[in-house]
């Protein structure tokens, strides 16, 4: 049964039958089978045909869908707590935006580690639509974000203020990050407020953009708490600050336990 589940997600989530099949390394005559199987199991139609490649869900697969994410995320906890069984083990897989993953969590890890000593936990570094996305999948169970996403049936918190700063040399190539970063709003807000024309250096990520401020290339706006040491920068009046987020599933008492420590803890950074 598990199998036809797995299949039904991942089908729901591709909407095609192809690409599923090529995720879970089957035909695509099991795939359908599969799904046949399931189909016939509930006595419901799952999905709607619409020629060869075209498939839509059905109103019964979109009440499936969340349901089954739950369901195999509590097989998958359950068969790893009995292996787990001599130690008592348990798991966290923290999704992260690029500031927090390698600016805030670093910080907070070792308090972590020392809070809940027999928790295995795993770092996820993605944009803050893709964590949003991983605790609506059940990819992950806690998520950092820099962005104000959307988040239906998750709980979001704020964590901190984060202070931006403008940093670099003021005369050097703009550092303009990708269209999806959550500074680049800022960034592009600035310019057309001051009415600058800059030359322009494009980035795609924050390491780059830090590693070039370190070599004396280029200003931008970004988070203090990424600011390398030595790197001339320009505070604002008023300051200006990013909300950062944390984002979670209210499901499972222990990662209710450790968001509540994160709540507390980051403040005091």
């Amino acid at each position: 049964m598990f199998s036809l589940l797995r299949t039904f997600i991942t089908v729901y989530e591709t909407r095609n039958f192809t690409q599923t099949a090529e995720k879970l390394f089957l035909s695509q005559p099991t795939i359908s089978a599969q799904i046949k199987k399931l189909e016939s199991e509930l006595q419901t139609p799952l999905f709607i045909r619409k020629g060869k490649l075209e498939i839509s869900p059905t109103k019964e697969a979109d009440f499936l869908y969340p349901r089954c994410l739950v369901l195999l995320e509590e097989w998958a906890d359950t068969r790893q707590r009995i292996v787990d069984k001599e130690t008592f083990r348990e798991s966290c897989q923290i999704a992260a935006s690029n500031t927090c993953a390698t600016h805030l969590l670093p910080r907070l890890m070792p308090h972590l580690l020392a809070a809940f000593p027999t928790v295995d936990f795993r770092i996820d570094m993605r944009n803050s639509h893709e964590v949003v996305q991983q605790l609506h999948q059940h990819q992950a169970d806690l998520g950092l974000i820099e962005k104000p996403q959307p988040v239906a049936d998750l709980r979001r918190e704020l964590l901190l203020e984060d202070e931006l700063i403008l940093a670099g040399k003021p005369d050097a190539p703009w550092l303009l990050r990708e269209a999806d970063s959550g500074l680049r709003a800022y960034n592009d807000d600035y310019l057309t407020q001051q009415n600058l024309t800059p030359a322009f250096l494009p980035v795609n990520n924050n390491e780059v953009a830090v590693a070039l401020l370190q070599n004396g290339v280029g200003q931008t706006i970004l988070s203090k708490l990424s600011l390398p040491a030595g790197v001339p920068y320009r505070t604002f009046e008023p300051p200006k600050t990013r909300p950062l987020y944390l984002v979670y599933r209210e499901e499972k008492p222990l990662i209710l336990k450790i968001a509540a420590f994160i709540h507390s803890t980051v403040p005091t950074f």
